[in-house]
């Protein structure tokens, strides 16, 4: 039995993406007879679903007054430019936070293990600290989230920003026992590595497939003479994620088409008048954010899933979208940029209509889309064959085996 420790994002009040993955993986790597604790971050007072809790430096937390966000991102520009060598561990406070609860969690459980997730990158500065001093410990790094996706801050340029991101690279490659990155990053780290940094790297799917999570056989149809329930869940941004031109592309084809269709977003969805979009046939709902699993109930009463793709970040792989393959519903993907790595994923998925929203939209493809599922669908099998390896459990079963190789 190994004692491991997981050290993972936000999980209180409600787990962000990697810390919903955390909380899976701590699951998965108990049923290989190890012993896990999850450490993870909080932005409330309210205890969450972690075995222990880091609250956030004054660096990290969210300020709740516009003003005071607008100067503490000054502050925080100036700060990352006077520190920019220190990238990308500007969070000082944070890394110490991280490393006391480390220290203070080891001395109660001797672990043999820890695991860090990125992001934020505190999590990572400290374990490299701590391994320094504890060189009996097997240390990982696992990227979820990739350092050379970051964006290029305005003063710096392209030939410093990229001695920066390979230095942060190389830094956790060599300090560390393992690190585990996506194979969407497979061909930039092969391009940018030495032979011997590439060959310590360990590269995973993102485990965010539920597999048989559900008795899901078959989808409902799609009852033409009622409503569409189209439903969204995540985060949507003007500048990464924009969904502004969907929403217009699905107003115009149901004001065209007289097809009553509702929206319901769920999450932190933009502050947008989501009522000016609102018409006889075409209707949006902005609603608070909700955990994971009330999420997939959401998706399951759905009639079509939403997505909106990446625009500028073309690497980082949404995990949700593993998410939304698992319900095996009908999905309308509207791409934001054809060089979105997650489109290869979704290509695979024999249910979705992929729209590129700076392209003419033909309509009777929506329309002929909708019409497929008029009758009952059945891809289970076929889905849970391609994307198995996609699930925390393939993904923990090759964690498990790789620190088993070097403990």
């Amino acid at each position: 039995m190994s004692k491991i420790l997981i050290i993972t994002s936000t999980i209180n009040p409600i787990p962000d993406a990697n810390g919903l993955i955390a909380l899976n993986l701590k699951e998965e790597l108990t049923k290989f007879d190890n012993q896990v604790v999850l450490v993870g971050v909080s932005d409330s007072n309210r205890f969450g679903l972690g075995d222990h809790l880091i609250s956030q430096s004054k660096y990290a937390s969210k300020e709740k007054s516009a003003v005071k966000r607008v100067i503490k991102k000054i502050g925080r520009l100036i700060s990352n430019g006077v520190n920019y060598k220190k990238f990308p561990s500007f969070d000082l406070e944070q890394n110490k936070k991280v490393y006391m609860k480390i220290d203070e969690l080891n001395k109660e459980n001797k672990f043999d293990i820890i695991i860090s997730l990125y992001k934020p990158y505190s999590n990572i500065a400290a374990l490299i600290d701590f391994k320094e001093k504890h060189q009996d410990i097997i240390a990982c790094a696992y990227f979820l989230d990739f350092i050379h996706d970051t964006r290029k801050p305005f003063f710096l340029g392209k030939k410093a920003w990229n001695k920066l991101i390979h230095g942060a690279n190389s830094k956790v490659i060599n300090k560390l026992d393992i690190t585990y990155y996506g194979y969407n990053s497979m061909e930039y780290l092969k391009k940018n590595m030495s032979e011997n940094e590439y060959k310590k790297i360990c590269f995973l799917e993102i485990p965010s497939y539920r597999k048989n999570v559900n008795e899901i056989t078959e989808v409902k149809s799609i009852n033409l003479e009622k409503s569409i329930r189209i439903i969204f869940a995540g985060t949507l941004n003007k500048k990464i994620r924009n969904p502004i031109k969907a929403f217009k592309i699905l107003k115009d084809f149901s004001i065209k088409t007289k097809t009553q269709i509702n929206v319901e977003l769920y999450g932190n969805t933009m502050r947008v008048d989501y009522k000016k979009y609102n018409n006889d046939f075409f209707s949006i709902k902005s609603l608070p954010s909700i955990n994971s699993d009330e999420v997939y109930k959401k998706y399951l009463e759905a009639d079509i899933l939403l997505n909106i793709g990446n625009n500028g970040v073309t690497n980082a792989i949404p995990s949700k979208i593993f998410e939304l393959f698992s319900t095996y519903k009908p999905i309308i993907n509207f791409v934001n940029n054809k060089e979105d790595n997650s489109l290869k994923y979704f290509n695979k998925y024999p249910s979705v209509l992929n729209i590129d929203v700076n392209q003419k939209v033909e309509l009777k493809r929506i329309n002929d889309f909708i019409k497929c599922f008029s009758n009952e669908q059945s891809i289970k099998k076929e889905v849970d064959q391609e994307f198995y390896k996609n699930s925390i459990e393939n993904v923990a079963k090759i964690i498990n085996e790789r620190i088993k190789g070097i403990n």
